[in-house]
């Protein structure tokens, strides 16, 4: 935590962190996202997936499971131009 100028604390986002480890995460059609997108079908999570990867990808998450292969290399594709400067 950190005391801004008007000397109230800010509280500072703590990210992932595994002290140089490789994370790993698979969020791909879990049954959250169609908790959230109301899609009781798990197929049909592929655009919520993406979101989710392109979630993990902005927590620096070094690896991410998915089914969806070909629509998600591209969000990885995205992601990584986005936060990592890569591309």
């Amino acid at each position: 935590m950190t005391v801004n100028e008007r000397g109230e604390e800010d509280v500072e986002h703590v990210y992932l962190s595994f002290n140089g480890l490789a994370s790993l995460l698979g969020p791909s059609r879990k049954k959250f996202l169609g908790t959230i997108c109301n899609e009781p079908v798990a197929r049909d999570r592929v655009i919520s997936t993406g979101a989710a990867i392109m979630a993990c990808i902005q927590q620096n998450t070094d690896i991410v499971r998915v089914h969806d292969v070909k629509e998600m290399k591209k969000v990885v594709q995205m992601g990584d131009a986005i936060y990592k400067n890569i591309y």
